[in-house]
């Protein structure tokens, strides 16, 4: 029985999205959803995302579970989740056409913006990582991509990378957790979000697995300048091919 196009595409998407977080601990969501919604509504893309980086993030919590710090993890998450239900809220009223362009500026944007690590760390670092835990909470309820702020932080902040890394997959894990939550309390998780998660299993199998051995055998540098040219195409398409 021949597989639908969509369904290769779905499974090809998640799966890039998959090798490249596992490489660099981010990215997930802002390489998969740009591209996603070119398949599907931006409130049909966004939970897909959430739910399938579910077996991404335990298979990589599981190697690198010692390294996290558990202060800091939660010190962003209580803030972001102040700020993920007027994002959550946004989602689900606004039109797909203006979330979609929400999206696709933001991707843009953040592909940018991570560009740019540059300059001395703040001195005062809790009121920013309050700062960054409410912008992350709020725009990943709106868009499913919680990463920038909380990613830019930690560059700023020059954290120790491993331990960067680390916090980022046991953040993001919590966080997506939540947001899937409150997602299904205002409707958007329909039966179509869960049998395309579904689908796309194989694709995030296949890349996580990818990206676990490419870790061991390839510069995480290079690979975090192709999640950036990957955020960047995918925010152009979803800002232009509407």
């Amino acid at each position: 029985m021949p597989i639908e196009p969509n369904t290769l595409l779905l499974n090809l998407i998640l799966g890039v999205a998959a090798c490249v977080s596992a490489v660099t601990g981010f990215g997930y969501a802002l390489i998969a959803i740009p591209f996603l919604v070119l398949l599907v509504s931006p409130s049909v893309a966004v939970p897909v995302v959430l739910i399938s980086a579910n077996p991404l993030a335990i298979v990589l919590i599981w190697g690198c579970y010692r390294q996290m710090s558990p202060r800091r993890i939660l010190y962003l998450l209580v803030f972001a989740l102040i700020g993920m239900p007027l994002g959550v809220h946004t989602l689900a009223s606004l039109p797909a056409a203006t979330t979609q362009t929400i999206i696709g500026c933001t991707t843009i944007a953040s592909a940018l913006i991570l560009m740019v690590r540059s300059g001395e760390p703040f001195a005062k670092e809790g009121l920013v990582k309050a700062v960054a835990g409410l912008l992350s909470g709020l725009i990943g309820g709106v868009s499913g991509m919680t990463g920038p702020p909380v990613v830019l932080l930690g560059l700023k902040q020059k954290w120790e990378h491993k331990a960067f890394r680390a916090d980022l997959i046991g953040y993001f894990f919590l966080l997506h957790a939540s947001m899937v939550v409150a997602f299904g309390q205002v409707g958007l998780l329909s039966g179509e979000a869960l049998i395309l998660t579904a689908k796309g299993l194989p694709g995030v199998l296949v890349g996580v697995a990818l990206g676990l051995w490419l870790k061991r055998h390839v510069d995480s540098t290079s690979y975090r300048r192709l999640a950036i040219a990957l955020v960047a195409v995918g925010g152009i398409s979803a800002t232009l091919l509407r």
